[in-house]
């Protein structure tokens, strides 16, 4: 049979032009290779064929599904022809039956390899169905739901997502935190949105909003009672050391900012922090005293760096007349660098107690408006010192609220621009589980979470990654994340979200569980709670006041398949009868009725008897005797 089917390749090839004769060829070649793979017993022959069905409410939806099937087919990786049983379509709908039998003959049939028919079975792809777990998307190879509960994983909780822009990035991730709310009552979420991503489904699910301006005090050294099964699971981890390591991070962020590094100041500024909780009462080991009233403010800092500038001999800052003297022109010069912390400042807001318990109250839902400090460079900046400070004041709460907390950050690569964010978001990752806390990041591409070890090391703790469509993924960066050619370039090409559609691609991966090519599907409530405008405001309420009509339905099958077997058996009448009975909407006691009624008649000589019926109350019915 091979041979025969070169031989004819050959002579095609020579009665073909030039340009056709080259296609020939690689057929040939392509032909000679499976025949060697045949005589090596590597490959064996089978006729194989994919019969679809496409349905539809009316024709030109069928019609948009068929072009889309045609795509599909038609692209890479499937490369396939599709044939349409034109005017034979009895004999195409009893080969999709589930008779399993082909009626549309072997033409409609292809030679393949066996391992060509093994790629084509469905089971030969995973599944991911975790126990409680939200509902990602569809796996796009077979069609199952991607269930991830991401509280139950050992290794973690946070997420990264990664997408350009309208890939489905955003859309996706606010509708994997809706299904969260709506499946979770222990879950609260909040949303530190810099550029108004998230101002929609804020404003759908009447969240607490908190506006971060110049006026929100908010106070960078607050630090709260840890819970003792919080202090049992830190791995001996002090809570004061580790706050005091967050608000370094973020002063030396706040410093960095403006092109002031530390260098030798480091050790002054640790003893100024060191300093003001000593002073504030606040003991490493009675966590008791770790309050937001205890706790001391940037106005302390100010005043103990003011104090070490006039007198450095009353403080235990170095040993040497000279490292005493150059504490002092240290304290001096950080002490002015810090002035916008002071009355008048442009940070005054952050010099006092906080003012706001941000995870406070009954809210699920709880928005953080960073957009009014947004537009410049030095915009910028501001928003990445206070996500920072927003980190840490949501973790030192979140540590005392009975409530898990998932914290959604967009543009999250803002955090990842210099070293002493970086060192912050280390401490904040490595506690974060012992709070309760899952942070999600979102950003537009993957390349500066994988630029630096320690960045890398940070995102490690996400154990779930949700690639969205990333054409100018490199092969660096995808060699880092661990992706495979194939994952790769599925990623790069992946479908965004378009409406005619209906679905945007992704590729998620979850640690030690495994990496899915996914199918993000929103219904038509998910959507409009998603792309939230003030007049979908009644279609919201309505749909959440009104029951589903498929499940009217069935409960109204329910209850009447119910009454009738209830009818059937008890009162020993047909199944047809009771039918009838319950068409004519009768009160019980006319069905009781009716039934004696029919009894009598198809049994004149019956005689009546008393019962009682399940409520208690005697009636009459009509028992037949019979002869023995």
């Amino acid at each position: 049979m091979m041979a025969d089917w070169i031989s004819d390749l050959k002579i095609n090839q020579h009665d073909s032009n030039s340009l056709r004769a080259e296609d020939l060829q690689e057929d040939i070649d392509q032909a000679k290779y499976m025949r060697s793979l045949v005589r090596a017993n590597k490959a064996s022959f089978y006729r194989g064929g994919v019969f679809i069905r496409l349905a539809a409410e009316s024709q030109q939806e069928l019609e948009n599904q068929t072009t889309r099937l045609r795509s599909i087919i038609k692209d890479a990786p499937a490369n396939c022809t599709l044939k349409v049983a034109s005017r034979w379509q009895e004999r195409g709908l009893a080969t999709v039956s589930p008779l399993g039998r082909n009626e549309l003959g072997r033409d409609r049939m292809s030679t393949l390899t066996n391992q060509a028919i093994g790629a084509m079975f469905p089971f030969s792809s995973n599944y991911q169905m975790m126990d409680d777990g939200i509902e990602y998307g569809y796996h796009g190879h077979n069609g199952s739901p991607i269930r991830i509960n991401p509280w139950e994983l050992e290794t973690g909780h946070s997420e990264l997502v990664v997408g350009m822009p309208g890939a489905g990035k955003t859309f996706g991730g606010i509708l994997r935190h809706l299904r969260m709310m709506k499946r979770r009552n222990d879950t609260m979420l909040v949303l530190i949105d810099p550029v108004g991503g998230f101002r929609g489904i804020a404003d759908a699910l009447n969240a607490k909003t908190i506006t971060v301006g110049g006026d929100t005090k908010l106070n960078p050294l607050e630090i709260r009672e840890t819970p003792q099964h919080v202090l049992a699971s830190s791995d001996g981890v002090s809570p004061l050391s580790a706050k005091k390591d967050e608000v370094s991070a973020v002063l030396e962020n706040f410093l960095e900012a403006r092109d002031i590094d530390l260098g030798t100041e480091t050790g002054v500024l640790s003893y100024v922090i060191d300093e003001a909780y000593r002073q504030a009462g606040i003991v490493e080991d009675d966590v008791s005293t770790h309050t937001s009233a205890n706790s001391p403010t940037m106005q302390d800092v100010h005043r103990i760096l003011c104090d070490i500038a006039e007198n450095p001999d009353e403080h235990n800052i170095a040993e040497s007349e000279s490292a005493r003297e150059r504490a002092a022109q240290y304290a001096d010069e950080l002490a002015i660098s810090f002035q916008p912390f002071r009355e008048g400042g442009s940070y005054e807001n952050l010099s006092h107690h906080s003012e706001i318990d941000i995870l406070e109250g009954d809210n699920k839902v709880v928005y953080i408006d960073l957009g009014q400090i947004e537009g410049s460079a030095s915009g910028i900046d501001r928003q990445t010192f206070l996500m920072q400070l927003l980190l840490s004041t949501i973790y030192q709460q979140a540590k005392n609220t009975q409530r898990n907390v998932e914290l959604a950050i967009d543009e999250a690569h803002y955090l990842f621009d210099d070293q002493a964010n970086l060192d912050f978001l280390e401490t904040a990752f490595r506690h974060q589980r012992h709070a309760g806390l899952r942070m999600v990041l979102l950003s537009q591409t993957a390349q500066e979470f994988y630029e630096t070890e320690q960045a890398e090391k940070i995102i490690g703790m996400c154990p779930i990654k949700v690639f969205h469509k990333l054409p100018e993924l490199d092969d660096s960066t995808a060699d880092k994340i661990g992706l495979t050619k194939e994952q790769r370039q599925y990623v790069r090409g992946a479908d965004a979200g378009k409406e005619d559609l209906g679905y945007s691609q992704a590729l998620v991966r979850v640690e030690e569980h495994g990496t899915y090519p996914l199918h993000v599907v929103a219904d038509d409530f998910e959507k409009r709670v998603i792309d939230y405008e003030p007049a979908d405001q009644a279609f919201l309420e309505q749909a959440i006041s009104d029951e589903p009509a498929e499940l009217l339905a069935f409960e109204e099958f329910v209850e009447t398949e119910a009454q009738r077997n209830a009818l059937a058996t008890r009162l020993n009448i047909s199944a047809e009868t009771a039918s009838q009975l319950l068409d004519e909407d009768l009160t019980k006691a006319e069905v009781l009725d009716a039934v004696v009624e029919q009894v009598l008649e198809s049994d004149p000589d019956t005689e009546e008897a008393p019962i009682q019926t399940d409520g208690g109350t005697e009636q009459r019915t009509i028992e037949p005797e019979y002869d023995s």
